[in-house]
């Protein structure tokens, strides 16, 4: 009797809970309009002719349904949450005639509009051409808001609320004052897949959200145009970009791309590129925040004003695998990236091409620049910096700083106040018209590992001025040129020390040059602190100690080193040929850097020591089969293996050597001759044996006419049991799954029946 009960009111539950949900849903009506349909009318019941007598006739959280065709109205939407769907946005359009905005919601309460699959176009108004909705969630998927014109925010207004485009784009709309396409007062906008583009304004051409997140994913703010701030305004929140644009936006004035006032930022495998500004920062403006850009390009972006690529006020910033590539400040201060006041990381990132009057790269004015597997090239300024000026303390490891050029005060990098830190690095070819081709430092330098060559200056130092003193530990400074004006000013072509001492170990200085003869190589208070080679001592202090090879102006020393040259690691080396004095000349105690710490490896990162000593210099020559490619070797792959594609002797295998490599060579007879056995090819050749003459029989024998066949042998006899199995094969093949699962419902059908069936035949209790 209990159990009874309880399936009673278990049904009894469903069926109450059924009634509900059957209320709940029908709470939602679906309303159709189709203004081509001859039977359409005001009536309920039938399709409607306009959307508006659809909405007057709607409860909240309705559906209206737009069947294909233009709807020339200016729909408003007061205090209901409603979804509009039409059947294709190419098909299904409302049209504002220019009257007023094409959608206005009106409420003192949060509503939820959802726009599906619709083009809204032409409105005219002061606020809001295509949208208009003071409070509320807006959501459009896959719908085009496109060609509104209005004093204040072309395409979408939300006072307060959020918008999420699905889909969508916000396209071709003007505002004669703030904002082209999309601005929120205060809440989120999220853009999926979804394009602002083309949109004009006198001030913020794309969107503008003032309080709230903003996320653009696989989206894009291109193409925009504003007198000031081109593509997006962003006041406050997070903010997200992910696989997003914001490209060839454009201002007359300042700000072509994007400006973030606060909040942190991630931008990943996105493009902040083409951008342009009339007065100052082209493509990227943040105010403060903590930013973190990754595979990200900000390139090409082209300003008249202060910073062409991106500008930092406040904050830490990390950049990885990105490039900055190409932009421009005509006549102002940096190219690339200015950072005011934090922390700047960089790494495996490019920074190459870019252009200032001020700094060519970057600008670190305040803090912390570290650049780590990095490369920045062929940046140019009419004045201070080609490549960088940082203010504060400056790391560069495992990184190329090449070909840049200033008219001005240094080719390469103009470091002052704090530690200067260059490690595994290379500083090369690049050029001043004036003071230094390679790096002027008044900070604290430590040098270690690193090569400086080929730098030039037209007057002063050619490849390293040490304002306060500094430290180099196994450097390569060659092949750098002071004074190529040759007018009698400026001296040192490879290193010059100013007020403060210079202290040098285990280092290479030399095939350096000064047009006027006063110091090549050297030039100031420099210091040896052992083991190093230096070219020739001309004009400069420097102090031999018992292990140094020292050469003078009657007889250099020539260390012996080959080209640049990419040979293995981040940055390309001079790596030292086999007769090289540099060669085991280190402390045979080991490498040693900064505070006594043991230098394990070479600028490549490769080990050191490989001989009897370190050796002098950025570079350690290896030993054939370290599994490291050095100068005078065509492979090393380390393996101790003769038969593979190196050889032992770091030679590249081939076919005559007279080595057989495994899986290639039949044969190797060390010659490329053929019929030896083993042919050019290294192939075997089959031995020839000469042909025997016949001999004739003595006595003709008949010849066998016997064609009977032994049928046990004969394949084709009907006879042979072969391949037989002598009687009937038994087929094991399993029942199909399909047949195991009929015979289990079979089964449970039957004992279900036989259990209800003995139940009903039992006494009751009661």
């Amino acid at each position: 009797m209990k159990n009874q009960q309880t399936i009673r009111w278990v049904l009894w539950i469903l069926s109450v809970t059924a009634i509900l949900l059957t209320a709940q849903v029908a709470k939602a009506a679906t309303l159709n309009v189709d203004t081509n349909d001859p039977a359409c009318s005001d009536i309920t019941g039938t399709p409607y002719c306009t959307i508006q007598v659809a909405v007057n006739n709607t409860a909240s959280s309705d559906v209206i349904e737009i069947a294909a065709g233009v709807y020339a109205e200016n729909v408003t939407v007061a205090d209901k949450s409603l979804t509009f769907i039409g059947e294709n946005k190419d098909t299904t359009i409302i049209d504002g005639g220019h009257a007023n905005s094409v959608l206005t919601v009106t409420s003192v309460t949060n509503l939820n509009i959802n726009l599906e699959q619709l083009t809204l176009r032409n409105g005219t108004a002061a606020v809001g051409g295509g949208i208009n909705m003071a409070l509320g969630n807006l959501v459009l998927s896959d719908t085009d808001v496109s060609n509104n014109t209005v004093t204040h925010v072309g395409g979408i207004y939300v006072g307060s609320g959020s918008i999420e485009l699905v889909d969508s784009s916000v396209v071709d709309n003007t505002a004669t004052g703030t904002c082209g396409g999309v601005y929120i007062a205060s809440g989120d906008l999220t853009l999926i897949n979804s394009h602002i583009d083309d949109n004009t304004a006198a001030g913020g051409g794309g969107l503008y959200v003032i309080n709230g997140a903003l996320t653009l994913t696989e989206s894009s703010v291109d193409d925009n145009t504003s007198s000031n701030i081109g593509g997006l305004y962003h006041a406050g929140g997070f903010l997200t970009m992910d696989h997003a644009s914001v490209s060839n936006n454009q201002t007359t004035t300042s700000y072509g791309g994007m400006y973030h006032f606060s909040g942190d930022v991630n931008i990943t495998d996105s493009t902040i590129d083409g951008n342009t500004a009339a007065g100052n920062m082209a493509g990227a403006y943040i105010e403060s925040g903590t930013v973190t850009i990754t595979n990200t390009s900000i390139s090409q972006n082209n300003s008249v004003g202060t910073v062409g690529g991106y500008f930092q006020n406040t904050g830490n910033l990390t950049i990885t695998g990105s490039t900055l590539d190409e932009n421009t400040s005509q006549t102002g201060t940096v190219g690339a990236l200015h950072h005011a006041n934090g922390i700047t990381t960089i790494t495996d990132s490019t920074i190459d091409g870019n252009s200032a009057t001020g700094i060519g790269a970057i600008y670190q004015q305040t803090g912390t620049l570290s650049i780590t597997n990095s490369s920045v090239r062929d940046n140019q300024s009419s004045s201070t910096a080609g490549a960088i000026m940082s203010v504060g303390d400056l790391n560069v490891l495992n990184s190329t700083i090449e070909n840049n050029h200033a008219d001005g005060t240094a080719g390469a990098i103009y470091q002052t106040t704090g530690t200067f830190r260059l490690t595994n690095s290379l500083i090369a070819n690049n050029t001043s018209d004036q003071h230094i081709g390679g790096m002027y430092v008044t900070g604290n330098f430590i040098g270690t590992n690193s090569t400086i060559s080929g730098n030039t200056a037209d007057d002063h130092i050619g490849g390293l001025y040490l304002i306060s003193g500094g430290q180099l530990y196994n450097m390569t400074i060659v092949n750098n040129s002071a004074d190529m004006d040759n007018d009698g000013i400026g001296d040192g072509g490879g290193v010059y020390a100013g007020a403060g001492v210079v202290t040098v170990s285990n280092s290479i200085i030399a095939l350096n040059e000064d047009r006027g003869g006063e110091s090549p190589d050297c030039a100031g208070n420099v210091t040896s602190g052992d083991y190093n080679l230096l070219g020739q001592d001309t004009g400069c202090t420097f102090t031999a100690l018992a292990n140094d090879q020292i050469g003078t102006g009657a007889d250099p020393i020539d260390p012996e080193i080959s080209n640049l040259f990419d040979n293995g690691g981040e940055t390309f080396t001079h790596s030292l040929l086999d007769v090289s004095p540099a060669i085991d000349a280190g402390n045979p105690a080991g490498c040693f850097g900064d505070g006594g710490v043991t230098l394990t490896t070479d600028q490549r990162g490769y080990p050191r020591p490989s001989g009897s000593a370190c050796d002098v210099g950025a570079y350690e020559v290896g030993d054939c089969g370290d599994g490291h490619l050095d100068y005078d070797e065509e492979c090393d792959d380390g393996n101790g293996v003769n038969t593979d594609a190196c050889t032992n002797m770091c030679l590249t295998a081939t076919c005559g050597d007279g080595i057989v490599q495994t899986t290639v060579d039949e044969c190797d007879d060390g010659n490329t001759v053929d019929g030896d056995g083993c042919d050019s090819a290294c192939n075997e050749e089959a031995a020839v044996t000469p042909t025997p003459t016949p001999t004739p029989d003595p006595v003709d024998e008949p010849a066998d006419t016997d064609t009977d066949t032994d049928p046990s042998t004969s394949p084709t006899d009907t006879g042979s049991t072969a391949n037989s199995g002598g009687g009937c094969s038994l087929n094991t093949q399993a029942l199909p799954t399909n047949y195991v699962g009929m015979i289990g419902m079979i089964w449970l059908f039957t004992i279900t029946f036989i259990a209800l069936r003995n139940r009903r035949h039992t006494p009751s209790n009661t």
